[in-house]
């Protein structure tokens, strides 16, 4: 049986290495007696995206209006939806946030969603990400086979992660932070069930 305190440990730092980035728990002197800065929880844990079992997909295509998309996200308790074509090829993203935004600013409700919603510059697999009015991001494809030490990397930078298949084209999920932290509370690491 391994002792309370070693097991609190081990999830204490899965914990705070979601929340924050090793690199930052380094700098402000907070990583314990067991974190160097090599360490990293989820390195050492052989998992891909496929295995948190993520919920099917909810899309809107590009022609769909902003109402339609703030219903879908409300209704569903979502912050973002992935955007299709007419061939349900990914295009980009909706946010509640920044549709909210944008209709303070004088958007309306009849507006066509890719007026506003974030778009891949190019092929989503070697692009970035702009929205109306806002500077280009680069796009990190996350795909099922990525792994959740890979996952935890890209939230230390980004809130939504949507999941596509290898060529970036079809939109297969969406995860967020708290998906991955609801999975990890109740994955049990295989050196702890002994």
């Amino acid at each position: 049986m391994v002792p309370c305190s070693s097991l609190f440990h081990q999830y204490y730092l899965l914990f705070y290495s979601l929340i924050f980035s090793d690199d930052w728990i380094l700098e402000k002197g907070l990583a314990g007696p067991f974190f160097t800065s090599r360490f990293s929880p989820l390195a050492n844990i052989p998992l891909v995206v496929a295995d948190l079992d993520l919920p099917p997909v909810t899309t809107i295509t590009k022609t769909s209006t902003v109402k339609d998309a703030l219903d879908k996200m409300l209704n569903r308790e979502f912050d973002q939806l992935p955007v299709v074509d007419d061939h349900r090829k990914m295009v980009g993203f909706v946010s509640l946030g920044h549709l909210e935004s944008v209709l303070r600013d004088g958007a309306h409700l009849n507006d066509a969603v890719d007026r506003w919603m974030y778009q891949w510059t190019s092929d989503p697999a070697h692009s970035s990400i702009q929205a109306t009015g806002q500077k280009k991001r680069k796009y990190v494809p996350i795909t099922l086979e990525t792994s959740l030490h890979d996952l935890q990397r890209f939230f230390e930078k980004n809130s939504v992660a949507f999941v596509t298949d290898v060529d970036c084209r079809w939109a297969l999920g969406v995860c967020t932070k708290c998906d991955l932290m609801k999975f990890l509370t109740k994955f049990k690491p295989r050196s702890l069930e002994q």
